[in-house]
């Protein structure tokens, strides 16, 4: 029933309705235990009491009245706990210190941040707050090597935050969070260039964190809301959709990241409308075939 709550939340910052359909898709139940579910949530007996809205028609369905977390990312592992205890300022003491600088889409399944990286994160979004430079030790085939930054956004996505910074030159780079070690706030300050500011923006709203200046976009046509949900859901909710035309379109830096969601939603009630992006696919199913039979 909470996974219900998570999935809303995750979803708050584009305000959109969520169809029945699609939750009922998400928590993998029927339509009719999921509305039931929902009343449950709003119902008095529960701290949620009327947190849910809905609205009918084509473009209605149901959404929160107010995010949970209160604007701060929270990874799905501890919602559950949050949500029953709000004002545990234990549980939510790390998340305090995230600034309004955290890009993060839907969240799919749970989040498997490794345990140091939750240090991690409190730096840098200090760091980030505070317009300060990092430096620490990153980790790249097996070797480290120092490196100080000046950072601009953090961004979640598959299961993974990510820094987008400034190193030497006037070059964005994304950074693992993981595999950033010994972490360091240095005394230096530096002024927010908004132009690289609205351009790190840009390349978090695309799926993946690879690439830059190249941009793919992906085309879809879909049978139907439950395969529509699937595209949003694995595609974290990244992507724009015509509904008129049932058409399904995300953009990304780099082609290969789109094979991977693709291949979890498999190949039945879509059609990929792109000719480069399908030879491409193609091509990958076959390299993986390939290697399979050589197992």
């Amino acid at each position: 029933m909470f996974q219900i709550l998570t999935y809303l939340n995750s979803v708050f910052r584009s305000r959109r309705y969520v169809h029945l359909e699609e939750l009922a898709s998400w928590i993998d139940m029927d339509k009719r235990q999921t509305r039931r579910y929902i009343d449950a949530l709003n119902s008095d007996y529960l701290s949620f009491y009327d947190s849910i809205e809905s609205k009918r028609g084509k473009d209605g369905g149901y959404r929160l009245k107010e995010n949970i977390d209160g604007k701060y990312f929270i990874p799905e592992g501890l919602v559950c706990s949050v949500l029953l205890s709000k004002n545990n300022d234990e549980t939510l003491e790390i998340f305090r210190h995230f600034p309004d600088c955290v890009d993060f889409p839907v969240v799919e399944g749970d989040n498997q941040i490794l345990p140091h990286a939750y240090v991690n994160l409190k730096l840098v979004a200090t760091a980030l707050q505070k317009k300060k430079t990092i430096t620490f030790h990153y980790q790249s085939n097996k070797t480290t090597f120092p490196l100080t930054v000046k950072g601009y956004r953090l961004l979640y996505t598959n299961q993974t935050y990510y820094l987008r910074a400034l190193y030497k030159t006037n070059d964005l780079k994304v950074f693992d969070i993981n595999k950033m070690i010994d972490i360091r706030i240095n005394e230096e300050e530096y002024v927010i260039d908004q132009g690289i500011m609205e351009r790190a923006r840009a390349l978090n709203s695309r799926y993946g964190v690879n690439g830059d200046d190249q941009e793919y976009q992906l085309q879809v046509h879909y049978e139907n809301d439950r395969v529509l949900s699937k595209f949003q859901r694995y595609f974290e909710n990244k992507g724009s959709v015509d509904k008129e035309k049932q058409i399904f379109t995300v953009k990304t830096g780099d082609m290969h990241e789109l094979f991977y969601p693709l291949f979890r939603i498999g190949t039945q009630d879509f059609k990929i409308l792109n000719p480069e992006i399908k030879e491409a696919y193609l091509d990958y199913l076959k390299k993986q075939i390939y290697s399979l039979k050589k197992k």
